[in-house]
């Protein structure tokens, strides 16, 4: 199963994002990772890192993050991961919270990661007036 892991500025939200995705994908394997590394507002590398090795599978493991610098810090990490020989991680271009509903959906149904990812990216297309 692809596993996720949201990624935010602030824990409070990116753990709020993952139980909205639960909701709608009991099964699905999220991890929500926020902050720096002192528990305020901002990124920590380190604590996506982390993240993203407990989450990590074969089947692929995306990340989505919020905004700015917790998208740059993502991208940062996801290299240092694919580097370290894990190779099968995407940061995907979504929208948050659609992506990452679309995104456990698509994975608690054991899509393969392509489809996953293209999900979330999709999600950006979505009208809401």
């Amino acid at each position: 199963m692809v596993s996720i892991v949201i990624v935010s500025h602030s824990q409070k939200l990116a753990d709020s994002v993952t139980e909205i995705a639960l909701l709608m994908a009991r099964t699905a394997k999220i991890e929500a990772v926020g902050g720096n590394d002192d528990g305020d507002f901002g990124s920590s590398e380190r604590k996506i890192i982390q993240a993203i090795e407990k989450m990590y599978t074969e089947d692929g493991t995306i990340v989505i993050a919020d905004i700015g610098s917790s998208v740059n810090t993502a991208k940062s990490a996801i290299k240092k991961i694919i580097e370290s020989g894990k190779t099968n991680v995407v940061l995907a271009d979504c929208p948050m919270i659609e992506g990452a509903i679309a995104a456990a959906v698509m994975s608690s149904v054991d899509m393969p990661m392509s489809e996953v990812v293209r999900q979330a990216e999709d999600a950006k297309k979505l009208k809401k007036a």
